[in-house]
């Protein structure tokens, strides 16, 4: 289903013509906040090395990621584009202290919580780039949620705390 919406989206123009990013919940300093680390996401998925995350893991049916943004069409930097991203504050995941943000594997939505705001920018683009993979199709456990994040961080750059990760499903 997630394939056909963005494939939808693509076959009506241009990456060009894709909106900035899909922030999704007011215009809160927030919102603003997640824009800013939405940009440094995008940035370190520029990089030849971030960029190997996507033959680093596969989706449920053993295919490497990349092939599923081979068959889009997309760099992984455009498909952050087409992930829509909404306030997860109420949403019993956010209760857990160190759950920043959420989706299912597949899904173009991601649920961003409150206190995703007390977390260093770097901190919040890997996260970011975390929950990318899992919109791609990658499941967890295996691999868990501190090893995808541990790859993220040692691909993309920077520092994330493994005990400070979001979560799928």
């Amino acid at each position: 289903m997630a394939a056909l919406a963005v494939t939808a989206v693509t076959s009506s123009g241009t990456a060009a013509d894709v909106p900035a990013f899909r922030v999704r919940f007011g215009g809160s300093h927030h919102a603003q906040s997640l824009h800013r680390a939405l940009d440094g996401a995008h940035e370190r998925l520029g990089r030849p090395e971030c960029a190997r995350l996507f033959t680093d893991f596969t989706d449920e049916k053993g295919r490497p990621l990349q092939e599923r943004l081979d068959l889009l069409g997309l760099s992984g930097q455009e498909f952050l584009r087409y992930i829509g991203f909404y306030e997860g504050y109420g949403h019993r995941r956010c209760g857990q202290s160190q759950v920043l943000a959420f989706t299912q594997p597949g899904s173009l939505a991601v649920r961003v919580c409150p206190q995703v705001a007390r977390q260093d920018g770097v901190t919040v683009e890997l996260v970011l780039i975390h929950e990318l993979l899992h919109s791609l199709g990658l499941g967890e456990n295996p691999p868990s949620s501190a090893e995808i994040t541990r790859q993220v961080t040692k691909r993309c750059g920077g520092r994330a705390d493994a005990t400070v990760l979001s979560a799928t499903r």
